[in-house]
């Protein structure tokens, strides 16, 4: 029985969504159909294209003006150095410059060429150049101007009597004798491999300042040295134009080894014979040996003078 107060919802479905008219159009709809809005996107598509194609163009005008033959450098001056230096040096930066580049930009600019791999190249090919200095004479100067400095003689290096090579005062070996090279200079031996050239190398790097620093002391004490023997990587002997040499260690002061030689050339028992002495050994301190010119063999005992 049905109460008649009763209504039943169970088989009823309840829309809640309000009615719309059937014209109705969504918001989004009318937004993406704007022309408007096409067109602003049109107008930003081909901004972007002109920009890079405009970035495109002044990039290219940029490395075709690096190449400009008036704006890159075509020339060197040299000052400094022999006149035949002068022109090797001249001619190698030539053909450095006119040597072919692939690069974006042009490293002959004059704006943005690097002095030093020329600098670097020359060294290299040039060992007797002690210096250089590479500039531009105005700022829109196509020419280098180059200075030199060449390496002064200060000894010779001889692996024998017949090959010398020039040698600076900072042990730089740097030019082969010729047949009239003059060697009234110091006479330097051993210290360098044979096997190969010597031009470029370096004769006792470590040592060579201390090596000089004897030499000089010698010749300022009124003793002729006539070079250096490098022995082996502790020891070194003096030669002197009497015909004796002086045994010294690399480890020894230059002015102590000078002062204990000079004491045992000036004792009471050489005074009057230093032409007979064959070696003095300063490689001990303050203790020194020598031995004399008596027709001993080299392995007999030397006499033994300590000085204090």
């Amino acid at each position: 029985m049905r109460s008649k107060n009763v209504i039943d919802l169970r088989n009823r479905r309840t829309d809640t969504r309000a009615p719309q008219p059937a014209h109705a159009v969504r918001l989004k709809d009318i937004r993406r159909a704007s022309p408007t809005r096409a067109r602003r996107r049109r107008f930003r598509v081909v901004a972007l294209c002109i920009v890079f194609a405009l970035l495109v163009a002044g990039t290219y005008s940029v490395h075709v003006a690096s190449y400009a033959e008036r704006l890159t450098v075509q020339d060197a001056v040299v000052t400094g150095g022999t006149p035949t230096l002068q022109t090797q040096v001249h001619d190698f930066a030539l053909q450095q410059l006119q040597a072919s580049s692939t690069s974006f930009l042009s490293k002959k600019n004059i704006f943005l060429y690097n002095v030093t791999p020329l600098a670097t190249a020359l060294f290299a090919a040039y060992p007797q150049i002690a210096s250089i200095k590479i500039e531009h004479t105005s700022l829109f100067s196509r020419t280098l101007t180059i200075t030199i400095v060449e390496r002064t003689i200060y000894g010779w290096w001889c692996d024998n009597f017949v090959d010398c090579y020039a040698m600076d005062a900072t042990g730089k070996i740097f030019a082969q004798a010729t047949a009239t090279s003059s060697l009234q200079h110091f006479i330097f031996r051993g210290g360098i491999s044979a096997t190969s050239s010597p031009i470029g190398q370096m004769y006792l790097p470590t040592h060579i300042k201390a090596v000089n620093e004897m030499l000089q002391a010698f010749i300022a004490a009124g003793v002729t040295p006539l070079g250096a023997t490098a022995v082996n990587d502790q020891d070194f002997n003096i030669n002197l134009s009497d015909g004796s040499y002086i045994k010294a260690s690399f480890s020894e002061n230059p002015t102590d080894v000078v002062k204990n030689v000079l004491l045992v050339r000036n004792s009471n028992e050489l005074a009057h014979a230093t032409s007979s002495i064959d070696y003095i050994d300063a490689r001990f301190g303050d203790r020194i040996y020598y031995k004399l010119k008596v027709g001993e063999p080299a392995t007999s005992t030397a006499t033994s003078s300590p000085l204090h």
